[in-house]
């Protein structure tokens, strides 16, 4: 009974449940009982980060309605500082959406291969994934570094298929992973673990060690 679920989640808003605004939000975005309205969607995911303003996953919600164009006009400078606040707050898969706008480009911001190396590397070391894969593919191809390391991008690339990302798993058929550069990257896989066990959890820190 999808218009009694808005009736209580209405009534949790008003008696101050923030996650009430982002259940509301689904049901609109995915016409759940109600026609789809992404506009409505997007506001009241604009009321959830009202409503508990550092909440790192409301940010990132939002982050992506501006980027997505999804009941908001895009908005790739909004995106890139609600991405930017999510990862502050402590969302790490923000890194993956804030790195991005920068590996690509998004009007009015301009491609930034070593600033993307840099976000997508805080992702990495937080655990992301996808972030570990796209540090090393950038590395493979010398995109943010000063030269190339096809064996160094293996190893970021290899822990992230072990971590079970499809991108990365595909990613390893590259013909530039020859046999020799495989046995060379698994020295580095090694390597990049141990250096994982290492890491600050303060993402500021981690920054101001800008090892790959």
């Amino acid at each position: 009974d999808t218009s009694k679920a808005i009736r209580y989640w209405e009534r949790a808003t008003q008696q101050g449940s923030c996650q009430a605004w982002i259940d509301l939000s689904s049901v609109y975005d995915r016409g759940i009982g109600v026609s789809t309205d992404y506009r409505k969607g997007a506001d009241d995911v604009e009321q959830a980060v009202r409503c508990d303003p550092t909440n790192s996953y409301y940010l990132w919600k939002l982050g992506k309605r501006f980027y997505d164009a999804k009941g908001r006009d895009r908005d790739c400078q909004a995106a890139e500082n609600l991405f930017t606040q999510s990862l502050d707050h402590g969302y790490a898969d923000a890194a993956v959406d804030a790195g991005y706008i920068y590996d690509k480009g998004c009007a009015p911001i301009d491609r930034d291969d070593h600033h993307a190396l840099q976000i997508y590397l805080l992702g990495a070391k937080l655990g992301v994934a996808l972030c570990q894969n796209n540090v090393g593919a950038m590395i493979k191809h010398g995109r943010g570094v000063e030269t190339a390391d096809p064996a160094r991008g293996y190893g970021w690339i290899k822990l992230a298929s072990m971590r079970g990302d499809p991108l990365a798993k595909a990613n390893l058929q590259d013909p530039l992973f020859t046999p020799s550069v495989r046995a060379v990257g698994l020295a580095n896989l090694a390597d990049i673990q141990r250096r994982l066990l290492a890491v600050p959890a303060d993402p500021q820190a981690i920054l101001r060690d800008p090892w790959y």
